[in-house]
């Protein structure tokens, strides 16, 4: 059982970080963080509030600036490091990971935009921690079968005129400000250049946002996760960040990288998951310790999948701050990554599913870690899926 949020250094994503070294002072600061973030991961989970404190906590380790150049304030982590603290983060409390991973993917559209002025200026606050960031892109992406008004920009005097529905942005009512996406509304004869798709900076507080009450969901709701609903937004050109463009989401393929974030943080999930099983385990039978076993050893062989994918795309250098995988290339493509998020997902499912066996009755109480993982592993089925990856997932399941 987990007694007051213990991580123990069987965990699998652990064992990746230090195998058999000596731990700094930095190190074991950061493994109490860890604890502190498990220790309260139920909790959050129960009161759906925003983890202010454990944001707090992670800015004190340098977490606002692990994904901001050097020349904006930031403290740039290696591509390897900064996946290990992901799913580090992602096995203590997944709501908490979720939140800065969407927060880092909104950091990263203005990296790639890093000479705007705008971007350079939010790059320095995002860092600081005085502004919180998130994004909004999913419209543009893979959330367009909710059949909500899609956002469009009209071209106007200075700028833009945004109207529709972002469906999903995490921490939306706590957003100073979102990387959002929109599509060149048709026009009878649109000027040349107007066609496509626009980025753009969405300020929180411009006359008509409004950020509907989030929505109830089976797990994540500290996560704060909401749709924005956009009236006739003026955005003005200097808060457009690319475009307009037939696929405005090019400025960050055009920087030879994908995120691996989606394959990353079920791995962390699983890992922490895992880490309960073994103990729960350590009293069962032999084929219960055994089994057990057989997950771990896929969990290893699948994160160094994940790892070796980011490696052979070339895109992990000393001061990458995503791990990631080149766009289009020969070595490494969206089929790779599709297959590894399908992997990676029923593997975090199987793993969550072990113990909230090895639990029993405990496990369906709210209140217990079981629980909550066996309701966080669920997400990433749910999560950002494009139609390659739901593919793969079924023909998994189907293979049984």
């Amino acid at each position: 059982m987990e007694q007051n949020g213990q991580l123990r250094r069987q965990n699998p994503a652990a064992r990746a970080v230090h195998p058999g070294r000596s731990v700094s002072t930095a190190a074991q600061r950061w493994i109490q963080v860890r604890r502190t973030l498990e220790s309260r991961a139920c909790l959050i989970d129960q009161s759906g509030r925003w983890p202010k404190e454990n944001l707090r906590l992670l800015s004190t380790c340098g977490a606002m600036g692990w994904t901001i150049p050097r020349g904006f304030w930031g403290y740039p982590l290696p591509a390897r490091t900064l996946h290990n603290r992901y799913q580090q983060i992602a096995a203590a409390c997944l709501t908490t990971a979720l939140i800065l991973t969407q927060r880092d993917a909104a950091i990263e559209f203005l990296n790639c935009c890093r000479r705007h002025p705008l971007a350079e200026k939010l790059l320095r606050q995002a860092a600081g921690g005085r502004r919180f960031i998130t994004i909004g892109i999913s419209q543009i992406t893979t959330s367009g079968q909710h059949h909500l008004p899609a956002v469009t920009a009209d071209r106007i005097a200075g700028g833009w005129s945004v109207s529709g529905v972002i469906p999903w942005a995490t921490g939306a009512h706590h957003a100073d400000w979102i990387v959002a996406g929109a599509a060149v509304a048709n026009e009878p004869e649109p000027p040349a250049g107007e066609k496509g798709q626009i980025l753009f900076l969405l300020p929180m507080r411009r006359a008509g946002v409004r950020v509907q009450p989030a929505q109830e969901m089976a797990v994540l709701n500290a996560s704060d996760t909401a749709s924005v609903t956009l009236s006739g937004v003026r955005i003005m050109d200097g808060e457009v960040l690319a475009g307009p463009a037939a696929d405005v989401m090019s400025v960050r393929r055009g920087r030879g990288r994908l995120s691996l974030n989606t394959c990353i943080l079920p791995l962390g999930v699983a890992a922490g998951a895992l880490d309960m099983a073994r103990e729960l385990a350590s009293a069962r039978s032999v084929e219960c310790r055994q089994a057990v076993k057989r997950l771990e050893q896929q969990w290893q062989q699948l994160n160094a999948a994940v790892c070796a994918l980011g490696r052979d795309g070339k895109a992990v250098g000393k001061e990458r701050a995503v791990l990631a995988v080149e766009a289009g290339g020969s070595i490494a493509g969206l089929a790779d990554k599709s297959r590894l998020r399908a992997r990676a997902n029923l593997l975090c499912s199987r793993a969550a599913m072990a113990a909230l066996e090895l639990a029993k009755g405990r496990g369906l109480s709210m209140a217990h870690a079981a629980q909550r993982r066996a309701r966080e592993s669920t997400f990433f089925f749910v999560w950002s899926s494009p139609a390659a990856v739901i593919e793969e997932t079924l023909g998994l399941l189907a293979a049984g």
